[in-house]
């Protein structure tokens, strides 16, 4: 997915939202990608207050698969996912 964001995201992030619980200036600091269950993305900026996420509409979104992904077509059919677990650690946690 490329996501192209609007040059007013950055205005807002540069705006305080109010104050953290511990009296600092709250932000919209941290940008939350995350895929909606019907298979769309949706993006919020995260408050560092108290107050609500914003969502954020993109200036351009485009999502591809298949064929038509660049970065995935060279990765080898089969990866061996294997790994020692280091002393100390459970076995049974994966």
């Amino acid at each position: 997915t490329r996501i192209v964001f609007p040059a007013s995201l950055r205005t807002r992030m540069q705006i305080p939202t109010g104050k953290t619980t511990a009296g600092a200036t709250a932000w919209y600091n941290t940008l939350l990608i995350g895929l909606a269950p019907e298979g769309r993305v949706r993006v919020w900026l995260q408050n560092s207050g108290i107050g609500e996420n914003l969502p954020v509409e993109p200036q351009r979104l485009t999502t591809l698969s298949g064929e038509k992904l660049d970065a995935c077509k060279y990765v080898p059919p089969s990866i061996n996912f294997s790994y020692t677990v280091p002393d100390g650690y459970d076995r049974e946690t994966k």
